[in-house]
């Protein structure tokens, strides 16, 4: 049998619906989802009764009767959810407000709410402890009191305002635990004839559909009793303690263990929480504040989604739960998803007219991958709710304390609910849902959503035209843009799917998919034609005697150190080094390293930085001819098949040399490893010099300390920037510390490769104060420092980092998971892509592929690895990327955010 078409699936219309239409007559959760039916579902549903009515032996099952009122009653399962979040919340309260025009008498307005809490036990029950169990205790009918608040005085925008707050200040008002009624209420007097009622009730003692019954009731009792008449009310056959007495009875342990299976084996291997795009962490406290954006349909949009739901034989939850599956998996490309929806759990004739707590939450499990069809998840959508319903008696509190972990400020199993509101009956039988009576119009008076216990909740309130969403979100954890994003693409999504359900998920459009990049990119003339052969040499030209390498207390200038590499590049031509050819550079940390990496680049070829424990690796497997080195490293190049050339040997002609390298020649060999490593061209690395040293603000006064690593990365970042602008490279002594080193060599800038700073020495010394900015990788910002901090991406396809971020002085606003990265560099393209290819949403997750000019060439040797890892520009035709291996997302201001790996990395 095809569950998709049966009961479970037709009736699925669900949710607190009263919350919406508190101006309807009540019906039970059944009939209202009958209700919601096309007549094609509702013959589908008849005929799946009739078969079922068949195949069950006749007689009903039996009514829920009056407890024995001799024993404690104990608490119903919602009842008890509610009183345990109740010692976490400043409050637990749901609220109505109602507009009222006339003459008011508010001596008979209180007299029905009395007479509420009369008929309706629930309303004037307090929680005791018996025993170290809970149980409910009916008090005494007390008068309703209704305070009346004066806001004749005031403008009508300075009214509104009054009335926020009046609303604000309810909501969060908590109700005394001992205090009956469990319902009040209070009158805000706008002028002589226009007030606007505020009714607010405790959560344990109702839910929405209770709320609507409470106005139902009072718009009944008011009438008669302003007539003279006694009340019209028929007598409840049963009070809210005489179901919860019933619901620990049927509910049995045996019950109950075979649901916690069955839910169980359902999320089995979930998640542990859903992706949402949030914009900051969750904080160690939560105070539950909200806010909420409201969106309405088209109307021609929602006869489309009516008409889709016809169709396919889906309820409005369904469509909503499909849409929000596929938009968050492109969004996240997280493809095991998990949603909650509120039920009213009113499944029994006798829970039709009491006001009580019943609600109860449906956890929605979704798979969603990129090859399915719009249509295929739909259908998947129909079978989850439908066998949801099948088990909606589960208490949804008992499922987390069986199956959540011990989170403490993250909500359990349930981050984001989808709550399809459906109508109780019919409506007012007024175009503008008003009741009129003698001298009184009633009529609903928006309302602004209170706290909110979860991440998200989407709210749908659909009518037979339109349709309105109420995105209600923790302000804690979204801004408002975000969540205007969000909508938006939802409701693009929503098109989709209503006209091209044959849609792969994969092929679905996203909207706000923009490049990541910190401007436009235009290099300049001088950055795209020239190699740094002639940007360092025009330095020498500008200022011959400042300082390049500085090195123990001796230096060399700019016109020394040219000298000093122009005789090296004389020497290695004279070798056969040409154009590309690489060169090993086997040295110290010293002057000789700056010598050698400018030597080699001026007689043409690419270096390759290599650390001695790695020399005999590194030069045999890519048969490099040449090393540079020194006589005491010598050693290590034996046996590698290579020339060895000293560094301090150079006795040639110390003149520049007639050619320089093209733009896009090999410069260098970065992150060098068996028999291949990542080319990187002059282009490349004067563009990334340039842009790193605008960034970092690099000046000719700035003293750059290279501490880090003396690999051909650690001369790019370390060496090449600060030259561009003619400051200077300082080497420290061997085996010194840090911030020893800092202070001797009076160090602006130093790049770490740990994300923290050191402490200073045990002897007390201070950080260096000229020390202006240390560089680290990308890390949490670690708090108090006492030196600036910036973090630097860096990936093995481009010359140097490409995304940098100054670390805050304290930690930011952070979703759970993320690592901010930066911005790029001016020419840096920043793609977040799908698996598609296709650019993700702002907040999107996907991989980050980099373009622009400091991406490198490929890997040497490795066409097939380079066709992996360096693939066309699906936005920039002619133009490649180089694919990371990293998951990201970035935020509306452009700030990329490392968010994880794929498996590719």
């Amino acid at each position: 049998m095809n569950r998709g078409a049966g009961s479970g699936a037709l009736i699925s219309q669900d949710r607190d619906g009263a919350l919406a239409r508190m101006w309807g007559w009540p019906m039970t959760d059944l009939q209202t989802r009958i209700a919601a039916l096309t007549a094609r579902q509702r013959a589908q549903l008849e005929e799946r009764v009739a078969r079922l009515a068949a195949t069950r032996a006749t007689g009903g099952r039996e009514r829920i009767r009056p407890r024995d009122r001799s024993r404690p009653t104990p608490l119903s399962y919602a009842q008890q959810r509610e009183w345990a979040l109740e010692r976490f919340r400043p409050s637990n309260n749901i609220i109505g407000a109602m507009r009222m025009e006339g003459d008011v008498d508010l001596d008979v307005l209180s007299r029905a709410l009395t007479e509420i809490t009369a008929r309706h036990e629930v309303l004037r029950s307090t929680v005791e402890v018996v025993d170290g169990t809970p149980v409910q205790v009916v008090q005494p009918v007390r008068p309703v009191p209704i305070p009346v608040v004066d806001l004749t005085g005031l403008p009508p925008q300075r009214q509104e305002a009054a009335v926020r707050r009046h609303f604000d200040a309810e909501v969060e008002r908590p109700f005394p635990p001992q205090r009956v009624p469990r319902m009040r209420a209070t009158m805000l007097r706008l002028d002589p004839r226009t007030w606007i009622g505020l009714l607010i009730v405790h959560h344990a003692a109702s839910d929405g559909w209770s709320t609507a019954l409470v106005v139902h009731e009072a718009i009944q009792l008011y009438r008669a009793f302003h007539e003279g008449r006694g009340s019209p009310l028929p007598p409840l056959e049963i009070q809210y303690g005489d179901f919860a007495v019933w619901q620990r009875e049927h509910l049995t342990e045996e019950w109950m263990a075979g649901e916690v299976r069955y839910w169980r084996q359902v999320l089995a291997g979930m998640p542990p929480r859903l992706a949402l795009p949030t914009d900051r962490p969750y904080p160690a406290r939560r105070t539950f504040e909200a806010a909420q954006h409201p969106v309405t349909m088209p109307r021609d949009m929602a006869i489309a989604v009516h008409r889709l739901a016809e169709d396919q034989n889906a309820s409005i939850s369904m469509i909503m739960l499909t849409a929000m599956s596929v938009m968050l998996y492109r969004y996240t490309g997280q493809d095991d998803l998990v949603f909650g929806s509120a039920i009213t759990a009113r499944n029994r004739i006798e829970t039709e007219p009491l006001i009580g707590c019943f609600a109860n939450v449906l956890p929605l499990r979704m798979r969603v991958s990129r090859n399915q069809t719009l249509r295929e998840v739909l259908r998947h959508a129909r079978e989850v709710v439908a066998t949801a319903f099948d088990h909606q008696d589960f208490p949804f509190d008992r499922l987390v304390e069986e199956l959540a972990p011990r989170e403490t400020t993250q909500t359990p199993l349930i981050q984001m609910m989808i709550n399809v509101l459906t109508t109780p009956g019919e409506l007012f039988r007024t175009t503008d849902q008003a009741v009129e009576m003698s001298g009184l119009r009633i009529s609903p008076e928006p309302v602004r959503l209170g706290p909110i216990p979860i991440d998200m909740i989407l709210i749908v309130n659909p009518r037979p035209e339109s349709i309105e969403l109420h995105w209600h979100y923790s302000s804690e954890l979204f801004d408002a843009g975000t969540v205007i994003r969000l909508a938006n693409q939802f409701s693009h999504i929503m098109d989709q799917l209503v006209h091209e359900l044959d849609r792969r998920v994969g092929e679905v459009h996203l909207l706000d998919t923009a490049t990541v990049t910190s401007s436009p990119v235009k290099a300049s003339a001088g950055e795209t034609f020239r190699g740094f052969v002639d940007v360092f040499q025009q330095q020498v030209a500008l200022a011959p005697d400042a300082t390049a390498v500085a090195y123990q207390g001796s230096t060399l200038s700019y016109e020394e150190l040219n000298r000093d590499a122009n005789r090296l590049a004389h020497h290695l031509r004279a070798m056969g080094v040409a154009a590309e050819t690489p060169v090993g550079v086997l040295v110290d940390r010293s002057p000789r390293l700056a010598i050698a990496v400018l030597g080699v680049l001026k007689a043409g070829g690419a270096f390759i930085v290599v650390e001695p424990d790695q020399a005999r690796s590194v030069l045999s497997g890519l048969s490099v001819p040449v090393v540079v080195t020194t006589p005491e490293l010598a050693g290590q190049v034996e046996g590698t098949g290579a020339r060895v050339v000293l560094v301090d040997d150079g006795d040639g002609p110390d003149t520049d040399l007639p050619d320089s390298p093209a733009p896009g020649q090999a410069a260098y060999l970065a992150h060098p490893a068996g028999s291949t490593g990542v080319v990187v061209s002059h282009r490349s690395l004067v563009t990334y010099a340039t842009e790193a040293a605008a960034r970092l603000q690099l000046g000719a006064g700035d003293r750059y300390l290279q501490y880090a690593e003396s690999g051909s990365d650690g001369a790019v970042e370390e060496l090449f920037p600060v030259w561009t602008v003619g400051g200077s490279v300082v080497f420290p002594a061997a085996g010194t510390r840090l911030i020893a080193a800092a202070e001797a060599e009076r160090a602006t800038l130093v790049r770490l490769l740990t994300g923290c700073f050191p402490e200073p020495d045990g002897c007390g010394q201070a950080r260096p104060g000229w020390l202006r900015l240390v560089i680290v990788p990308p890390a949490p910002a670690p708090g108090r420092t006492g030196v600036p901090l910036m973090s630097a991406y860096r990936v093995a396809g481009a010359a140097g980092s490409a995304i940098l971020r100054r670390l805050p002085s304290r930690p930011g606003d952070t979703a759970p998971g993320h690592l901010p990265l930066g911005t790029p560099l001016p020419s840096v393209r920043a793609h977040i892509l799908d698996a598609e290819l296709r650019p993700v949403p702002a907040g999107g997750t996907g991989e980050l592929y980099l373009g622009g000019p400091t991406i490198a060439r490929g890997y040497l040797g490795r066409a097939g690895l380079t066709a992996q890892r360096f693939v066309a520009d699906p936005l920039t035709p002619g133009q490649r990327l180089y694919r990371t291996g990293d998951l990201a997302c970035r935020r509306a201001d452009g700030t990329v955010e490392l968010v994880g790996h794929t498996e590719s990395r």
